[in-house]
């Protein structure tokens, strides 16, 4: 008599016993940092971050935005926008 039934089961019995839980990959948020800017121009403005490639648009005068930190070096050196504030967003 074959026992190939047999065989087969116990050999998904064992694979779906060693394959990993989702929840144990699962990957954990991180913080990131942002700084917030503040145009002060006339009209609206549209930036590209230099290190994400991020579009920000600051749709009217006095409008604030929070932005990626790592494209800060890259704002900083638009003469209408102002750095207000740094913070952690999760």
């Amino acid at each position: 008599m074959c026992n190939c039934g047999q065989k087969r089961a116990s050999i998904t019995a064992r694979t779906e016993t060693a394959a990993p839980s989702r929840s144990a990959r699962t990957p954990r948020a991180i913080a990131m940092p942002t700084i917030r800017y503040e145009y002060t121009g006339h009209t609206g403005l549209t930036v590209f971050g230099g290190a994400t490639r991020g579009r920000y648009r600051f749709a009217h005068p006095g409008a604030q935005i929070n932005v990626d930190a790592r494209d800060g070096a890259s704002l900083d050196g638009v003469p209408t926008l102002t750095r207000v504030s740094v913070r952690t967003r999760n």
